[in-house]
């Protein structure tokens, strides 16, 4: 090393006191990670309140129903849990269709499957009724795209809270 140099010793009692509390809570962040994982959970929550933040692609059938984006039923909505450990926080789902609602998928992209149609009798424009045979079709799956409506986000304003965790973890009272 060239020019001059500074050697910093630490003796202050104080200050090795809080180094070492510093240490022990990144030993096990599982509170922060806890505290981190009902953030990001709520601010999931509120994805789905607001239809998506940016806002979710809707279908024709849901504007004129006046309704929202992935909100029939709630049950994705009510799905998403946290998982904490000492070193991470997992927020997420177990719902089968979550993954297309939240990346989409194109139309055709789930393969082909045949659909077995029954014997029935259809109505015509004419209005005279046509009997239709058994038969058996492909169709694609899914059948048309679905637009990706990204619901596990983590928003801007959620940060400054996360940050808040952390901090509050490694110097707030962990015992």
């Amino acid at each position: 090393m060239s020019g001059a140099v500074i050697t910093v010793k630490i003796d202050d009692s104080e200050l090795k006191a809080l180094l070492s509390h510093l240490q022990g809570g990144l030993e096990d962040l599982t509170p922060a990670m806890k505290t981190i994982g009902q953030v990001v959970r709520t601010s999931v929550i509120r994805n789905f309140e607001k239809g998506g933040r940016p806002r979710w692609a809707v279908s024709q059938r849901v504007k004129n129903d006046g309704g929202v984006t992935l909100s029939e039923s709630h049950r994705l909505r009510n799905s998403i849990n946290v998982q904490a450990n000492k070193s991470s926080v997992a927020v997420g789902t177990n719902v089968a269709y979550a993954a297309v609602h939240q990346f989409g998928a194109e139309k055709g992209s789930f393969g082909v499957v045949t659909a077995l149609v029954k014997e029935h009798i259809r109505n015509t424009k004419s209005g005279k009724p046509s009997k239709v045979r058994s038969h058996s079709r492909q169709a694609k799956l899914p059948w048309g795209d679905i637009p990706a409506r990204p619901f596990l986000m983590v928003q801007d304003e959620d940060w400054k809270e996360i940050g808040e965790a952390i901090k509050d973890h490694l110097l707030g009272n962990r015992e």
